[in-house]
């Protein structure tokens, strides 16, 4: 995951706001937008320190895109509901490939695919007022 996208799902399943976040990390509400829209990273290594403190994480968590961030992120975000729903959504769709059939690009691009769709889930439900 990259650093918007965490930040972004982080910040909606903590149900805070982006003026919120920008409090919490020390930078304006327009540079969360940036942020989240992928436009700009942090330059400063306190924003990725103070990133870190608030949401319990390392700070290699926020600088380092990482396939493998979807389990952590769901945690940050949800707890241990969200951290079990990550597990089984990712063992389940990694019996999918057990027969070898898919490539390592298409077993990628399923993985995202499935990831997008968890996050649009949660973002409903979170806006309908259900997480």
């Amino acid at each position: 995951m990259t650093f918007a996208e965490k930040l972004r799902q982080v910040r909606i399943g903590c149900h805070l706001t982006q003026e919120q976040v920008a409090e919490l990390i020390g930078v304006t509400r327009k540079t969360i937008i940036l942020y989240e829209a992928g436009e700009r990273t942090p330059k400063q290594e306190k924003v990725y320190e103070n990133l870190a403190q608030n949401f319990k994480t390392s700070v290699d968590f926020w600088k380092i895109d990482n396939k493998s961030d979807f389990e952590t992120t769901a945690t940050i975000a949800y707890g241990a509901d969200g951290k079990q729903q990550a597990q089984k959504l990712l063992s389940d769709a990694a019996g999918l490939f057990a027969g070898g059939a898919l490539s390592e690009e298409d077993k990628e691009a399923v993985f995202n695919a499935l990831q997008k769709v968890y996050w649009e889930i949660k973002m409903e439900k979170a806006k309908n007022g259900n997480e």
